[in-house]
């Protein structure tokens, strides 16, 4: 399951200057990748293996670099984050990793942390090498090409930086983008076998494909969220689990067109594995969901006193921070309407919605947000929008 998950989860920065076309081949093909957070990781790692405490200076420098420092605080405390790294190599702890893994109170987020932290450094110099082999393949470029096929512009004048570490819990569409090097070594190496790899270079692609798909999808919600065309409220507002909802279902929605569509839908890279099945079954619930979330948007337009609380159910409802609810209505909008239909409303999650249930009516058998749910959206949009008066 977990590597079903990466695949369809896979990683979302800041930016740097385009580097030159005529660079040499043996410098670093990819400057915008950051490996900092390896390399204090695992200073860190050699010091809990020894049943020591890391100083806090050793602490610092690895709870600062890029990658560390936009998880931590974001995602995790300082304190939690220190102690899973303890648990998971001070000999001294072992049994207190046992019972936490073990233990119905431990949370899966905790769990998840554990496992990796623990099986990662027997991987550690698969890793290394991974790193050098990242820097000699165009990653970037590729995926940039890959990012810019369902956004407006076509052409880019920054990169974005991306933060390469071990975490746990998947990639990140942060700012820098968070790659997790556990992603990574499955995604390039475990995943491809032999068939696989075959079918690739039948297509005239190496085995960094779908590493490529994936950063692509990143590196659309970068450049997409540079230029929103609204404001999210404050994390306070009772609006504000609505409005993280509908925009991760169409960031997300969007974003998985340039990999998961094009790896399961318009190839057959991966037809005979258990990817495809994963993918149908999930897309089958879509439209039940579709209606539980019409009902939840008209309950909130009758009775606005239950916005906060109906609020977070609906964030909670959406499965895996909006990607299978986005799929399916950002792949009915593509069969109906176009590839530049999604790009002309790229940057707005609330025409995205509209556009939705006009491919929905001219369907005939999706569910279709009823006028209460689009008035509710509509007054939504009227006050976050940038554009509207």
């Amino acid at each position: 399951m977990k590597k079903i998950i990466l695949i369809l989860v896979f990683f979302t920065f800041g930016g740097i200057s385009l580097y030159s076309t005529s660079q040499s081949i043996s410098e670093n093909l990819n400057p915008n990748f950051d490996f900092s957070s390896l390399e204090q990781f695992w200073e860190i790692v050699d010091t809990l293996k020894s049943d020591k405490d890391p100083t806090t200076e050793q602490w610092d420098s690895l709870i600062t670099t890029p990658g560390y420092a936009t998880l931590i605080g974001r995602e995790i405390s300082r304190k939690s984050f220190v102690k899973i790294l303890k648990l998971s190599y001070m000999p001294s702890k072992s049994k207190e990793l046992e019972e936490t893994l073990s233990s119905n109170k431990s949370s899966e987020r905790v769990k998840m942390m554990l496992n990796t932290f623990v099986k990662v450094d027997d991987m550690r110099d698969k890793m290394n090498s991974k790193v050098e082999e990242l820097k000699e393949f165009p990653f970037t470029e590729k995926a940039v090409v890959e990012a810019l096929k369902y956004l407006p512009e076509n052409k880019v004048k920054e990169y974005p930086p991306v933060s390469f570490l071990i975490w746990g819990l998947g990639s990140r569409g942060y700012s820098p983008v968070i790659i997790t090097m556990e992603d990574v070594i499955e995604i390039t190496n475990d995943l491809i076998t032999p068939d696989i790899l075959k079918k690739l270079e039948r297509s005239d692609f190496t085995k960094n494909r779908m590493l490529i798909l994936g950063m692509g999808h990143e590196f659309f919600h970068f450049y997409r969220d540079k230029k929103l065309e609204f404001e999210f409220p404050d994390y306070e507002s009772s609006d504000y689990d609505i409005i993280w909802t509908i925009n991760q279902i169409e960031n997300e929605g969007i974003a998985d067109q340039i990999n998961i569509r094009q790896l399961f839908i318009d190839s057959d890279f991966l037809y005979d594995t258990e990817y495809p099945e994963m993918i149908h079954q999930e897309q089958k619930e879509q439209p039940k969901l579709l209606q539980k979330l019409d009902s939840l948007f008209t309950e909130i337009y009758k009775k606005p006193e239950t916005k906060e609380e109906l609020g977070e159910k609906i964030r909670m409802m959406v499965p895996r921070s909006g990607h299978p609810t986005g799929y399916y209505m950002a792949n009915l909008i593509l069969d109906k309407f176009g590839k530049e239909s999604l790009i002309n409303i790229v940057r707005n999650p609330f025409a995205f919605f509209y556009l939705y249930n006009r491919a929905a009516k001219k369907d005939g058998k999706a569910p279709i947000f009823s006028d209460k749910s689009v008035d509710f959206i509509k007054s939504l949009e009227k006050k976050y929008s940038k554009y509207l008066e």
